[in-house]
């Protein structure tokens, strides 16, 4: 009897550790489950993190980035150097030394590369300045300068040069174009170009320059 008991109550444990055994595959789906809940989680509010970034820098670009057109001022200047001759031949040379501050009102500073300012009597290039590369401060100023040598002899080939001689002034219109790129906080960099107009008036008589400046900002 004792044998039959003891038979029995092996069958009994060994029926308990089958019954048993089936739940550890339960319990490791549920683990799966949770990190793979945990998972969309994260990567949910790291997406919702990353829109919130981008609608920011969008309306810091549009509102308070928003490119701004710099301030041109013309600081007085004279002629530095005139050589007038009527006899044989009319023969005039005449050079300006142009000083422009500019204001760079925009969060991000300006590089540029060198460049040529070219000067209009009318529709005729009578004299070409060259300008160093350089770089706008962000929020800042800086004053650019150039040598005009006007070209005399394409001056006074010109049907408008002796009206506006007898009238006292002659009328001049200095083109640059500044290539180069604009760097906020080091971070964002876009490539600009600023399209600079001076109008310069020369008179005659009491060899004194005036001069009225603009400039176009396009990125």
């Amino acid at each position: 009897m004792d044998t039959i008991e003891t038979s029995n109550d092996n069958i009994e444990s060994r029926g308990n550790l089958e019954i048993s055994e089936p739940s550890q595959p339960t319990e490791a789906k549920s683990g799966e489950k949770k990190s793979y809940r945990g998972l969309k989680i994260c990567c949910g509010v790291t997406l919702l993190i990353l829109v919130i970034v981008i609608v920011v820098m969008i309306i810091l670009v549009f509102t308070l980035f928003k490119p701004k057109q710099p301030q041109m001022i013309p600081l007085p200047v004279n002629l530095t150097q005139v050589e007038v001759e009527i006899f044989p031949t009319v023969r005039i040379n005449a050079t300006v030394y142009l000083v422009v501050t500019v204001k760079n009102r925009n969060y991000g500073s300006f590089k540029y590369k060198s460049t040529t300012a070219y000067v209009h009597f009318y529709e005729d290039i009578v004299a070409e300045a060259p300008i160093k590369a350089d770089t706008m401060p962000a929020r800042g100023e800086r004053n650019v300068s150039a040598y005009l040598d006007i070209d005399g002899g394409k001056l006074v080939s010109s049907p408008h040069f002796w009206p506006d001689f007898n009238s006292g002034t002659l009328n001049f219109t200095s083109l640059t174009s500044m290539h180069g790129t604009v760097s906020v906080f080091k971070i964002l960099k876009l490539h600009a170009t600023v399209h600079n107009i001076c109008n310069v008036t020369i008179h005659t008589v009491s060899r004194t320059v005036d001069s009225k400046c603009i400039a176009k900002f396009k990125v």
